[in-house]
């Protein structure tokens, strides 16, 4: 059944594509798209991993009595699309506009929430936006990057620094998507899962935790559960910004290399100590979360990056310069405790100094 993320549907399904669904038609009908040009924008990991995806989207719409304007747009996915000087971003849109996508119509982007990003950034600019279905392929695009009002693509290998509005026009969860996640990229979504749930639902997290063995083996049923109960939660309770501002500054100092999930795990738990040192947060439910995210491989990053946050603690609060920047003030989300977040104006630079160090030397087991 859809629901409503602020004014647009949200459908959660399984195979969307397969044989005698008539999810996508609904979606279709519920934002007047039925006779709408179509485009394709689709993550070439994805095709790539997914068998024979290309020929199943094409038996569906020739099922269904519906075709696409053009061959579909296939762009690399992971941070290299957002890096790559517009390449992709501009392929997007030549294809857009040669094939005269207009405001009318729709494209269809599946991918990862870099494929997404860029996707809606090209649609953005073409003939004062064109309309956007998001059908995120990771478990991180399932309950936050699919969701963004805004796309964003890098600039100067700075992360993010150039937006534009994009709020979708649907997002269709295919859960069967789930099923071809790539291992690092799973443990990445894991620690996604666990910074909602610490933001927003207490429940959500006590049920991620039951679950933390079975979701570590990569028991694709059990994630499937957890995906779409964190997807109500989102819906319902909207997503959260803690640790973005660290995120993103990880990312870029690695050179992109650190994938997303990690650096957001990673963000969480330095934002956890720091809370605990600011008092917003029980030492015993920082201890939780960081636990939580270990048992679910999502801090095995920080093997990696144990040297980075020792010795570049300067460089990475200079992500705190970046976050004023785009946001226009200091004003950060904090967690509070499982399921709760607080809102602080002004941060205290000493604090994240020591917060930073400390996580540093945090014994996950990886």
């Amino acid at each position: 059944m859809a629901k409503k993320q602020n004014d647009y549907p949200v459908l959660t399904t399984s195979d969307l594509f397969g044989k005698g669904s008539d999810a996508f038609l609904e979606m279709l009908d519920r934002i007047d798209g039925r006779n709408s040009k179509l485009a394709l924008i689709a993550d070439a990991n994805v095709v790539q991993y997914t068998p024979d995806l290309g020929t199943k989207i094409g038996i569906f719409l020739q099922e269904k009595g519906l075709k696409l304007a053009s061959a579909p747009i296939v762009i690399p996915g992971g941070e290299k699309c957002k890096n790559d000087n517009g390449n992709a971003e501009r392929k997007v849109v030549s294809s857009l506009i040669s094939e005269k996508i207009g405001r009318n119509d729709i494209a269809i982007a599946i991918g990862g929430g870099a494929v997404l990003d860029v996707a809606g950034y090209a649609c953005a600019q073409v003939r004062g936006g064109v309309r956007i279905v998001r059908i995120p392929t990771t478990i991180s695009g399932m309950v936050d990057g699919a969701f963004a009002d805004e796309a964003a693509i890098d600039g100067l290998g700075i992360k993010d620094s150039m937006h534009l509005a994009s709020i979708p026009a649907a997002v269709i969860i295919d859960t069967l998507f789930v099923r071809t996640v790539l291992d690092g990229v799973w443990r990445g979504g894991s620690g996604e899962l666990v910074r909602l749930a610490a933001a927003r639902d207490a429940t959500l997290f006590k049920q991620i935790e039951a679950a933390a063995g079975k979701i570590r083996s990569h028991d694709r049923d059990t994630m499937i559960e957890i995906v779409i109960c964190a997807t109500q939660t989102r819906v319902k309770k909207g997503g959260t910004k803690i640790g973005k501002w660290c995120s993103t500054r990880l990312e870029a100092m690695s050179g992109f290399k650190m994938p997303y999930g990690y650096s957001t795990a990673i963000a969480l738990g330095i934002e956890c100590l720091y809370s605990v040192a600011k008092g917003y947060m029980k030492a015993e439910d920082s201890d939780r979360t960081i636990s939580l995210l270990a048992q679910l491989g999502a801090l095995e990053g920080l093997s990696h990056s144990r040297n980075l946050l020792e010795t570049g603690g300067e460089a990475i609060l200079r992500g705190l310069d970046a976050w004023v920047l785009r946001e226009g003030n200091a004003v950060r989300e904090l967690p509070a405790g499982v399921g709760k977040l607080c809102v602080e104006e002004n941060p205290d630079l000493e604090t994240y100094r020591k917060a930073i160090k400390d996580f540093a030397k945090i014994d996950t087991g990886a």
